[in-house]
């Protein structure tokens, strides 16, 4: 992992694009409901998820963007290379508690977090960021959550995901990426 900067604490977020990207939803969300049946955990609540290509056409759209969006197209700030697949159930009036992707060993902890809302209810629950940097230290920010809505940032960033208000399971894809420098 490499040394955060001040202007690498940003969020980015985005909406999946509806044409041109080969991704079903409703596939994407088998992925992640089957696993959580079968009690297959990573870590906490996170699960494990198969390495598929209709995982990986979604992989390569967010490595692009990271890469547009993020690096500015720029070959010094790296690459971002995909180091884990995760999903994430949220039931209906359940919570998402502070979630962190910081380890205690610096080589396993990796450097961006991709967050997709993948079958989501509609304003059911909203996702608030605590920075703990110095300049920001002790705010929030806040989103509603809607459906193929994507936010981009630092791994060392709490995130937390507030009570599901719908009678819907909301899905979760968690990709994690680290930067690769030559």
């Amino acid at each position: 992992m490499f040394r955060k900067q001040l202007s690498d604490t940003s969020i980015f977020h985005d909406i999946l694009p509806q044409k041109g990207l080969i991704f079903d939803t409703e596939l994407a969300t088998e992925e992640v409901i089957i696993p959580y049946l079968k009690k297959q955990y990573l870590k906490k609540d996170f699960i494990k998820i198969q390495n598929s290509t209709l995982v990986n056409y979604l992989n390569y759209f967010l490595t692009d963007k990271i890469k547009i969006e993020l690096f500015k197209g720029t070959i010094e700030r790296g690459l971002p290379v995909l180091k884990e697949i995760m999903g994430l159930v949220q039931l209906p009036t359940f919570n998402i508690y502070d979630r962190d992707h910081n380890h205690v060993f610096v080589d396993k902890t990796p450097d961006l977090v991709v967050l997709v809302a993948l079958n989501v209810k509609d304003n059911s629950s909203t996702i608030t960021f605590d920075y703990d940097d110095h300049r920001r230290k002790y705010r929030q920010w806040s989103w509603p959550i809607k459906c193929d809505h994507f936010w981009i940032f630092p791994s060392d960033m709490k995130y937390r995901i507030t009570r599901n208000n719908s009678e819907h399971i909301n899905t979760y894809l968690i990709y994690t990426y680290e930067q690769l420098k030559d």
